[in-house]
């Protein structure tokens, strides 16, 4: 069955019924025109949102060598991609930072039917707070930045040449996180000692499908590994 719309993992201060429009929403955000339109939207938000929505298109193609006989076909567009989105708005003008998935080049997709797995961590900024010189006359106000919030998809997106054998199997060297966005949580109205975390999904007005989580666990101290 073609994809629709898809998921997201959402972070967010407004309670544990907060909830978007379905369709293009994909369950958090709201959807401003169209047949699903609506004006819910969870506002204090930031969201990672997979998008496995097929696009229906018509294409243009000839079924011989003869330059007159054009035909048209109905061709659905099979990319994924994955895009941080805030404040329950995902236009596509809206998207902080995305990463297109093309199957005919990554050799597969998020909706391939296979067990993907996704990490995302963040990593709040210090506290400011004022130090005293130190012996090398090194003081002042400390900890200033954004916090950094990373996904990465499986194993990441390779950054370098070379590989290594894992259990047999080649990998590059080096993988950097699939995105990575610099943000402080508190722009967007969410309160980092007390927020919400969880997922929503929707499916479109012309096709659906299932979004399976098959396992998610999370942790909330700095250094800690989820299990």
């Amino acid at each position: 069955m073609v994809g629709g719309e898809g998921f997201a993992f959402v972070i967010q201060s407004e309670g544990p019924d907060a909830a978007g429009c379905a369709g293009a929403g994909v369950g958090y955000a709201s959807v401003p025109d169209g047949p699903l339109a609506c004006n819910r939207s969870i506002s204090r938000s930031v969201a990672i949102q997979f998008d496995t929505h097929a696009r229906l298109r018509i294409d243009a193609y000839r079924q011989d060598a003869d330059p007159d006989d054009t035909r048209t076909r109905l061709k659905w567009d099979r990319w994924n991609a994955m895009g941080i989105f805030t404040d329950g708005r995902n236009r596509q003008e809206d998207e902080h930072t995305v990463y297109m998935i093309d199957p005919s080049y990554e050799n597969f997709q998020i909706d391939d039917g296979e067990v993907h797995h996704v990490a995302i961590t963040y990593t709040h900024r210090r506290r400011q707070e004022h130090r005293p010189p130190d012996k090398y006359g090194v003081g002042g106000i400390r900890g200033t930045g954004l916090g950094v919030l990373e996904v990465t998809l499986d194993h990441g997106i390779a950054r370098s040449e070379g590989t290594v054998l894992q259990n047999g199997v080649p990998y590059p060297k080096n993988w950097e996180p699939t995105l990575t966005f610099h943000v402080d949580l508190a722009e967007y109205g969410i309160d980092v000692e007390r927020a919400w975390v969880g997922f929503t999904a929707s499916t479109s007005d012309i096709a659906a499908e299932h979004h399976d989580i098959r396992s998610f666990s999370f942790c909330e101290r700095l250094g800690c590994a989820p299990h």
